[in-house]
């Protein structure tokens, strides 16, 4: 028995077409209506987000609904290196780097424009180096099963050949989150601690958006978004390395044009007889050759000088300048070079701009050291 085929009349057919083109064609309107509105618009892209960042890093494409990124490119990357901490990592060039806050933290900031949407998160890498590590418990408002779920950590893993012990702090607030990992390990009788933040919003309706169809928009674009940063945080964290401090390394030198290395002759300057036998933890027993010249050796002995941040300060009675700091040969050694002229603050391997030297003219000054163990008592010392 044979079955009459049903065929809708072309008149159907046209409406059904046109009402489908209608409707794509106002869908179009509407998002681009968002974006030409004004000059602090923003663009805003349901499927595919391009990241606004540095060079070395790649385009997000992502998939509705998925959190795929492509691998991070870091071929142009700089490289934070710290001898007297003595560890590197590696950094995007637009990406902030400071270490002037905590001479023992250095802090890396990923900028706003990493975000292509409204939705701008809070996000950074940090480095600390301290005497002990602080135990750290793991708490999280993710599901059980979710791989960020506290019952998962801690977690053992790898970073520039160590292990580290890595626990996740994560909490969802009234209109926000913020997830932070903490990488730990003691090595080199110090605690390294490494710490990716990231903190956002969590929902375009936020920002006035009131269309649910927009507010998807935006909410998949900064999750292509956030994906992206979160990869570029993990490549960060994945080129840590801990590098080896030379003994003796001077990082306090800013001198480029330093004249020639004529040492002084003569004496030498004794902490004992100048009243200057330190508080206890930390002296100079004596300072040799006095006088010395510009650009000339000094050889400082005593005790208590191994330690993070070992200073060794000269003043002239009203700027004190960094002659020296580092990591000493010993506990009871330092040599260091007088310069013409020597910073008036400490800024270890950071590679950031002195703010003002002490100019180092012939004359009488004092000469102190200083580190976690204290301060000694001032020594006199003669500059020819």
């Amino acid at each position: 028995m044979s079955q009459q085929k049903k065929v809708l009349p072309v008149a159907v057919t046209l409406a059904v077409l046109a009402g489908i083109a209608l409707g794509a064609l106002g869908f179009y309107f509407l998002m681009k209506s968002t974006s030409s509105s004004g000059t602090n618009s923003e663009t805003y892209m349901a499927v595919t987000s391009t990241t606004a960042s540095s060079t070395s890093t790649s385009p997000v494409t992502i998939a509705a609904g998925t959190t795929a990124t492509q691998p991070i490119a870091t071929s142009s990357w700089q490289t934070y290196t710290n001898y007297e901490l003595g560890f590197s990592i590696q950094y995007p060039p637009d990406v902030t780097a400071d270490d002037t806050s905590d001479p023992g933290t250095v802090n890396f900031t990923i900028p706003a424009t990493y975000f292509s949407t409204v939705m701008k998160d809070s996000d950074s890498v940090s480095v600390a180096v301290s005497a002990t590590c602080t135990p750290v418990t793991s708490f999280s408002d993710a599901p059980a099963n979710s791989p960020d779920s506290a019952s998962a950590y801690p977690q053992t893993v790898v970073l520039g050949g160590v292990s580290f012990t890595e626990n996740i702090q994560s909490d969802i607030g009234a209109g926000n989150h913020g997830t932070r990992h903490i990488y730990e390990t003691n090595q080199n009788n110090s605690c390294y601690s490494i710490t990716s933040s990231e903190r956002g919003p969590n929902d375009a309706g936020l920002f006035g958006i009131s269309d649910p169809t927009q507010i998807a928009a935006v909410n998949a674009a900064h999750a292509a978004d956030a994906a992206h940063v979160e990869a570029v945080m993990n490549a960060m964290i994945q080129s840590f390395a801990f590098v080896n401090t030379g003994a003796g390394e001077n990082e306090a030198f800013y001198s480029p044009n330093m004249a020639g290395q004529a040492a002084g002759s003569g004496g030498s300057a004794s902490g004992s007889s100048a009243g200057a036998a330190g508080n206890g933890s930390i002296t100079i027993a004596t300072v040799s050759p006095i006088p010395v010249s510009v650009g000339g050796n000094l050889t400082i002995s005593g005790s208590g000088f191994s330690g993070h941040d070992t200073i060794v300060w000269i003043s002239n009675g009203t700027v004190n300048g960094v002659l020296w700091g580092g990591m000493p040969q010993g506990d009871s050694l330092i040599t260091a070079t007088v310069p013409p002229q020597a910073c008036t603050q400490y800024v270890g391997a950071s590679g950031m701009a002195c703010p003002s030297y002490l100019i180092i003219n012939p004359g009488i000054y004092t000469l102190s050291v200083s580190n976690e163990n204290g301060t000694t008592d001032p020594v006199y010392i003669k500059v020819q």
